[in-house]
């Protein structure tokens, strides 16, 4: 044994069988304790050299296929990055959501990375992971007043990103009555994406809108609320639906009132069935995002953070591609392979918005 040295025993010590016996255990104590200190400083991964395994909660709110994307591309990259991600759903209830997170910080986890239901439900769980001096990361659901207290939020530049697609369609149609559907209202996301809809249409004087009815994301309630519309305005020229699995929704109430050919419709977020519409022509055009690159990008943000080499306290924007039926290779997967993870752990970080620019 290294550094072990052997002394002479003193002819006229006499040893008795327990002493004797006392020093064997002493001795088997050494060993054992030098031969597991030989690997307490390994590294696991996903924390850096010399650190224990990340564990990362990942809470999603709802069952759209928007969050289960998102959840799954997390937890591929956690087994890439060698991150434990352990996964929740709050079913759209504010206070499974907040026992969701209680349950994480029970736990142990080192941070957590989450969609939230609402604002409100946000608020309840930011302060119960402060209180535990857990990291905390938002997809979506930015707040000015939470930014110092979160380890970041990341969604889309909402009001630009729902604007774009009203400038197309203000430019894709010369006039007539349009509509919204939106999605679950509470957050901000889906009201600001219908403001910022409102304001690109805004440039054509030709066109109005006359509706705007919540789908939920839900495409049940997207084909229900697009009847209520045809039926109420049934010379209905366009229809901005904010997400493809309630324009899904939306194009079956049109087929069947025999108007697809009437409406264009215009939608968000380019999910694979989404895509599809688009090369079909039902969908006509679509700014587009990643879920999976979203979790992704967040879940490094959040690894950042917790292993001190991110400032906590920004807002980040998502990446995002405008796609119509001529482009629609461009848009990020939603149900990415190893090889898309692979390359979005590669992507270069995403940038703060500067205080400046700030949403209000």
């Amino acid at each position: 044994m290294s550094g072990y040295t052997r002394y002479p025993l003193r002819s006229s010590y006499r040893f008795s069988s327990g002493t004797v016996f006392g020093l064997l255990i002493i001795l088997c104590t050494i060993l054992v304790s030098c031969g597991s200190s030989a690997t307490t400083g390994s590294s696991t991964g996903g924390g850096g050299a010399g650190s224990k395994k990340l564990t990362i909660a990942f809470l999603r709110p709802g069952p759209d296929p928007y969050y289960q994307d998102g959840q799954r591309a997390v937890v591929m990259a956690g087994q890439q990055q060698g991150i434990n991600v352990q996964t929740y759903f709050s079913n759209n209830s504010q206070s499974q959501e907040l026992a969701n997170v209680q349950d994480a910080i029970s736990k142990h986890v080192d941070g957590i990375e989450m969609y939230a239901v609402s604002l409100s439900a946000e608020s309840a769980d930011v302060a119960a992971a402060n209180k535990a001096h857990i990291p905390i990361f938002l997809l979506y659901g930015y707040s000015k007043d939470l930014l110092p207290k979160v380890a970041g939020f990341e969604q889309v530049n909402l009001l630009d990103y729902g604007k774009q697609v009203g400038i197309w369609m203000s430019k894709n149609l010369s006039s007539g009555k349009v509509a919204i559907i939106t999605g679950l209202l509470g957050r901000g996301d889906a009201e600001t994406y219908a403001q910022g809809f409102k304001d690109g249409v805004s440039s054509n004087s030709g066109i109005s809108v006359v509706a705007q009815l919540p789908g939920d994301w839900n495409r049940q309630k997207a084909q229900n609320a697009t009847q209520d519309l045809i039926t109420a305005h049934p010379d209905l020229k366009g229809l901005y639906v904010e997400n493809e699995d309630m324009a899904i929704g939306a194009i079956l109430a049109l087929q069947r009132a025999g108007k697809l050919s009437q409406v264009t419709v215009v939608s968000s977020n380019g999910a694979p069935y989404g895509l599809d519409a688009i090369s079909k022509g039902q969908i006509q055009a679509s700014n587009t995002c990643s879920p999976a690159l979203e979790g992704v990008m967040g879940m490094r943000i959040l690894q950042g953070v917790i292993t001190h080499k991110s400032d906590p306290g920004h807002l980040y924007y998502s990446l995002t591609k405008f796609v119509t039926k001529a482009n629609i290779s461009d848009a990020n997967p939603w149900l990415p392979n190893d090889s898309d993870i692979q390359r979005f752990l590669a992507l270069p970080q995403l940038t703060p918005v500067p205080d400046a620019n700030l949403p209000a």
